[in-house]
Formats: structure tokens, C-alpha cells, sequence
């Protein structure tokens, strides 16, 4: 429910960010998770963003490697997110 609330509300407002365009660079790492059936973020314009995002470091994670979301495998997600501070 909370997710249809969002989107109802906030999908005007959404719809008008153009982030390959309004964020160009970031100065801190960067890091993409894809999950195997994320419809809201296709991997092909993650794939696009991150060539053309500048960032000191940029990595993907996704298709093949991980085949996790936040939503469908909450506990796989938050290891994978915690496995991230303790690599850096």
C-alpha cells in the first residue's frame, strides 16, 4: 500500500528528474544493485548511467552476479549492503 501511496503522489514530480542528466558526477563511491526482476530500474539504464556518471569509484552489481532486492530478499540484501562497508 505504501508503495502505490508513493507512487500516486510522487509520480509527477518523478517523472521530471533526468538523472543522467541532472546528476552528472558524484565525489563519493557508487554502488548499483539490480535485482532480478527490478522493473522500476532496468539494468541496461543502470548500465548507461554508470558509463557516463563520474564518480572517484563506480561498480554494478547485478544480472549474473547478484541476483537479489530489497524487497523479495530483505536479509540477502542487507548482508550484501553490510558486506560493502566491510570491503571498503
Amino acid at each position: 500500500m505504501g508503495a502505490m501511496f508513493s507512487l500516486s503522489t510522487l509520480e509527477d514530480e518523478q517523472n521530471k528528474v533526468k538523472i543522467i542528466l541532472d546528476v552528472p558526477e558524484m565525489k563519493v563511491p557508487v554502488y548499483f544493485c539490480c535485482g532480478r526482476r527490478d522493473y522500476n530500474t532496468p539494468f541496461e539504464l543502470v548500465v548507461e548511467y554508470a558509463e557516463k556518471l563520474k564518480a572517484p569509484q563506480k561498480r554494478i552489481y547485478g544480472s549474473i552476479i547478484l541476483l537479489i532486492t530489497n524487497f523479495e530478499e530483505p536479509e540477502q540484501f542487507y548482508d550484501f549492503c553490510k558486506s560493502l562497508l566491510t570491503a571498503s
